[in-house]
């Protein structure tokens, strides 16, 4: 079942979002923050197993 929105809001939401500068930088610093926190993760992980 579609949402209740008209598609006059989704269409005002959707042309506010492709116009707006600060969507795409804060996709990118919360992907920034993850990656970081994934690169910390594996940098502590003792994978592969040592051989000796």
């Amino acid at each position: 079942m579609r949402s209740m929105m008209s598609w006059a809001s989704v269409f005002r939401l959707r042309q506010y979002t492709k116009a707006s500068l600060w969507i795409v930088p804060l996709f990118g610093m919360a992907l920034g923050v993850v990656l970081a926190e994934l690169a910390i993760a594996a940098n502590g992980a003792d994978w592969p197993p040592s051989q000796g």
